[in-house]
């Protein structure tokens, strides 16, 4: 068994998806905010999008039942024809520092990124401000102040009973605002090296949640060397400019949280 490495595409399904239905264009900013490890301390990176575009429709970040879904690796997507401008920089600023994200030139389309290596400090109770200069012909200049998702530790994922609940525990948030989800990647294929299904949970951050035994079951049953886990920490916050202009910043922070020297611009 061992930590999972990218974040549970539930934490995706908690927050946008694109109904072609719904004509109206909109502009709207995706900003997220990641935790890393930085030789045992947390740091935070953060990334930001910018769409003028029809459909894309925002969840807020709140708990949903378990469930079971196919899963295969993210593939990156080319969004050129509906991303815009945001300014020459977007400046993140916590404590009193600031790090500025810049069009990452290796992109295939406009995102803005830390340059590699850089990062924030932060810790518990810390909040970020969100500065977005905004672009002529581009989206609309916008200041956001959000609280980070805050460190946290989870206890070991307890050993599978068969036909049993497994209740899963970690440290609750201090806070409230915030949703704990659980990730579960296996498979259970004799031979198979690579997970392909997922149990994805969104807990109410409250230290503890369980997962049914049907899906405990599916997860007893999983081959060594895929079994992979993660807690995450998600937080989040939607402001809107005016009807047609609102931007979510989104903070993460997952455990076991990966190396900073594994960020990728």
């Amino acid at each position: 068994m061992r930590a999972l490495l990218l974040a549970a595409p539930l934490v995706l399904a908690l927050s946008a998806c694109l109904d072609t239905n719904l004509p109206a264009r909109e502009r709207i900013g995706l900003v997220d905010i990641r935790a890393w490890n930085n030789g045992g301390t947390p740091v935070i990176r953060a990334r930001g999008v910018f769409y003028n575009i029809a459909g894309l429709q925002l969840f807020p970040a709140v708990p949903q039942e378990c469930g079971l879904y196919g899963y295969t690796p993210p593939v990156p997507s080319d969004n050129a024809g509906e991303t815009i401008s945001a300014g020459s920089m977007v400046s993140f600023t916590v404590a009193g520092f600031s790090e500025n994200a810049i069009p990452n030139p290796l992109a295939t389309f406009p995102i803005y990124t830390f340059p590699a290596g850089s990062y924030l400090d932060f810790t518990a109770g810390d909040s970020v401000l969100v500065s977005i200069p905004g672009a002529t012909g581009g989206f609309e200049p916008m200041a956001i102040r959000a609280r980070l998702a805050e460190p946290f530790t989870a206890d070991p994922l307890p050993a599978y009973v068969e036909n049993q609940p497994m209740t899963v525990t970690w440290q609750p948030a201090t806070e409230p605002g915030s949703v704990m989800v659980v990730s579960l990647r296996y498979n259970s294929t004799p031979g198979a090296t690579q997970p392909d299904l997922e149990i994805a949970c969104a807990f109410e951050d409250d230290g503890s949640g369980t997962i049914s035994s049907t899906l405990a079951n599916g997860w007893g049953a999983g081959q060594p060397g895929t079994q992979e886990f993660a807690f995450i920490r998600v937080r989040e916050r939607l402001v809107e400019f005016d009807d047609r202009t609102r931007t979510r910043v989104r903070s993460i922070y997952e455990f076991p949280l990966r190396a900073l020297a594994d960020a990728v611009p």
